[in-house]
């Protein structure tokens, strides 16, 4: 029965209307929107997999990596933090921070006289780093300023034979303002 109902309902529009559940049901403080929203994307995707037949699959990969997630979260506690940089900085609290990942870019090459490549492929690593400060400008409204900077390695292998290797660095000075809800 469940099935039938979801089938007729697009993913999208109960992804929307979860969402906007999470929001409505939950005590008005921005804490605990993001407790909900953490619990309902998770178990429409759960929902979406098991009509797919994956719902088994999905749980154990979910639950690893809530597992692997929380509980380095716990073991690092406050570490990335800057608790006193308030005090010493006028307001001003920097941050920074690192990710790794793979890189999947839509690759487009038209060789003359040759096939045309053109789809998304995994080509290689890829890493981020960032490190900025941001600075309050009211209780919901902050500014803040920051460098990111990329880098990540491509082998495209094309579609008339041979492959397109290369490295990407990329750098950014962002500046902006963040609304805390």
């Amino acid at each position: 029965m469940l099935g039938i109902i979801l089938r007729g309902i697009g993913r999208v529009q109960l992804v929307l209307a979860a969402l906007a559940l999470a929001l409505v049901l939950c005590e008005p403080a921005s804490l605990r929107y993001g407790d909900r929203i953490q619990v309902a994307l998770p178990m429409i995707a759960w929902g979406c997999a098991a009509l797919n037949r994956t719902g088994t699959e999905f749980a154990v990969r979910f639950t690893g990596m809530m597992l692997m997630l929380h509980g380095s979260k716990q073991g690092l506690g406050d570490a990335g933090r800057f608790p006193n940089a308030v005090k010493g900085f006028g307001g001003l609290t920097p941050y920074v921070g690192a990710g790794v990942g793979v890189a999947v870019p839509h690759v487009e090459v038209q060789p003359v006289g040759q096939v045309q490549t053109f789809g998304y492929q995994l080509t290689g690593p890829a890493v981020q780093l960032v490190a900025g400060a941001s600075l309050p400008l009211s209780d919901r409204w902050s500014a803040f300023g920051e460098w990111k900077g990329t880098w990540s390695h491509h082998k495209a292998d094309l579609d008339s034979g041979g492959t397109l290797t290369t490295n990407i660095i990329t750098n950014a000075l962002n500046l902006g303002v963040t609304y805390h809800f």
